[in-house]
Parts: C-alpha cells; structure tokens; sequence
C-alpha cells in the first residue's frame, strides 16, 4: 500500500512556489515554448468546456441494471478512497475499510495503524470527485472500471489547489453489494505513477518525489495496474474507432501537417469538427516555428453509455511532444468522447476534457 503522509504538505508548497514565480522572469519564451508541445490535448479539451454527469430525463423510473449498479457504487467508492482529512483521520480511513473488500482491505486494514499516523500530520484536506467513469469489464461476479478522479486540496488561510488522477479499479460482488477490491493509479506516459515513483518489479517508489508528480493522498495500491481487459465483443469495434481516430486528431508532425489535417476530416463531425479545425490553426501556426512533433496514444478506453446510434466513451490518451533537438515532455489526458455511426464506422461528434 503506497500511502504519502506529505501529499498534503508538499502540495502546499508547490502551490506557494508556483505563486511566487507568477509573473516574474520564470514565464519568458523558452518555457512558453515547452508548456506548448504538452498542452496541445488540454488546450483543445478546455475550450471544449467542463461537464457534470446529470441523470437524463426519466433515468429513475427504470429498475438499474447490474452495470447500473457498479458504475454508482464504483462512483460512490472512489471518491471516498481517494479523500482524506487530517482532523477526521479514523472516520476516513473507516470509510475506505467499508467501500473496499478482498485484497485492498486486507492491506486497508493491515496499514491502519500506519496511516492513522501520517495522515494525522498532512497539512490539506484532500477530496476526491469523480469525473467519469466507464466499466470495461462485467460479469456475475467481478467487474473492472477506469475513472478519471479530480482531488481537491484545501489548506488554512483559503489555500487551495488541484490534480487529476487516473484510475483502474476492480469490483467484487458482497452481500452487501459491489465493493472495490483493487485500485491502482495509471502511470503517466514516461512511466512514472502519480506519487512521482515508477514502479519496477511490482514496487513503487518511495522517498523523495519528482517534481511536478502528483502526490498520493488516496488507498491506491502499490505496483502496476493489471492489464485491461478485453471489450466486450459488441463493443470492440467502436472503441477500435474511436481509439484510432482520438491517436490520429491529437497527433502532429511539423513537417506534415496535412496528415493532421486530413485525419481530422476523416473522424471528426458535428461540433468536434468545428471546433477542432479553429484549434488546428493555432497549432498549424505555431508547431512549425518550434519544429514541434506529437504523439498520442490511448492507454484506457471504456464504454460510458450506449445509445443505438450514439455512444459515450471514457479515454484516457498519453502523449509524448518533441521539439526538434529539445527533451520529450508528458501529458496524461483524460477525455469524454462522444461518437455517433456513420457509414459502417464511429466518428466523433464531440469532446470535453473531464
């Protein structure tokens, strides 16, 4: 179990520091330049606008489905095994025991003690909400999800800040109902995991952290996630779609961006195209100059919410941005993707970071 008793404080510290340089000698073009190849999918997925998962029209007065019942209990879960707050430290940590089960609560219950006493001493409180949530895998008895997950920090003197967290979770059927019995954070595109270790031979690092990682607050496991599951069989095709055409959109060579460009046409419809085109043209403008390439990548895609011809989709989308001559820098995005059928094929008609 990888447990940071600062997360809080070193959160803390980042935030005054980056307060501190706001504004001064620290923001001048060379570091425009390399926040620019890794903001590419962020910038795109912000002016694409936030989003709230709201219960359609009617969504109560049908009896839920098993799939149903794993997202809310998943939804419920993870926020509450990703929050922590120094002045209620055995309520929390009570929480996390009740929303878990099999192996994650048996080092839950283990580490108590442990934790008990280092979270008594982090200097925020930390909540975690999650922003969405797909299941990638269900049966009679277990099911796995991946979810994006915002945590909140919030200090004394209305210090506050944020980061985003990508999780793989799995679930076990109780008697008491689905309760999760894995979770474990996905590692950013370089491999390192976001309490800035990167895990070799099944173990995290521990110690000092790399800057700029995120700090574990939550009941994360150690180690690496196991690998996703297979898609369901009527859903392997349309997560093939819309994997090849997010790598394809958010992908970019300087010297070919017509490939871009094309590949856009060809996926993208509705408001996505619309919106993606006046996005290119910023990147078209500025990616030569910097002789900027960018990868992506899908690492997770899951099924939100199918319709017969619409359906909603979780990605979580690496991406790797060189400047020629210059050191690769990481993005680990997640994104809610809407796609509709066309043709025999998925395009997407819309995009929203989340």
């Amino acid at each position: 179990m990888t447990v940071d008793s600062k997360a809080g404080n070193a959160a803390v510290a980042r935030a005054k520091a980056r307060s501190a340089t706001d504004g001064g000698s620290g923001g001048g073009p060379k570091r425009r330049r390399l926040v620019y190849a890794t903001a590419i999918v962020v910038v795109a997925a912000s002016g694409w606008g936030a989003w709230q998962l709201v219960p359609g029209d009617g969504e109560g007065s049908r009896p839920p489905s098993e799939r149903d019942k794993v997202t809310a209990a998943a939804t419920r879960q993870l926020a509450a095994l990703s929050s922590m707050d120094p002045a209620r430290v055995d309520e929390r940590l009570g929480w996390w025991e009740q929303a878990s089960t099999g192996t994650l609560r048996a080092e839950l219950a283990r580490d108590r003690a442990a934790n008990r006493k280092r979270f008594a001493a982090i200097a925020a409180a930390a909540t975690g909400t999650v922003g969405s949530l797909a299941v990638t895998a269900l049966n009679a008895e277990s099911a796995t999800v991946i979810a994006s997950v915002r945590v909140k920090f919030v200090g004394t003197a209305d210090w506050r800040t944020e980061e985003s967290r990508r999780y793989q979770a799995g679930l076990t059927r109780t008697p008491q109902g689905w309760r999760t019995s894995s979770l474990f954070l996905l590692p950013a595109p370089d491999g390192s995991t976001p309490d800035g270790g990167t895990p070799k031979s099944g173990k995290q690092k521990t110690g000092k952290q790399k800057t700029g990682t995120a700090k574990a607050t939550g009941a994360q496991q150690a180690g690496r996630a196991p690998a996703a599951p297979a898609p369901a069989a009527g859903d392997a095709a349309l997560l093939g779609d819309v994997t090849k055409a997010a790598e394809a959109v958010f992908s970019y060579r300087y010297q070919d961006p017509a490939a871009t460009r094309q590949a856009a046409r060809d996926v993208l419809v509705g408001t996505a195209a619309g919106q993606y085109q006046r996005l290119f043209g910023i990147v078209a403008d500025q990616a030569p100059k910097q002789r900027l390439t960018v990868g992506s990548k899908v690492l997770r895609a899951g099924v939100i919410e199918r319709a017969e011809n619409t359906v909603t989709v979780l990605i979580f989308l690496d991406q790797t941005s060189t400047r020629e001559g210059g050191r690769p820098s990481f993005a680990a995005i997640a994104l809610k993707v809407t796609a509709r059928a066309e043709n025999g094929r998925w395009r997407i008609s819309d995009l929203r970071s989340t």
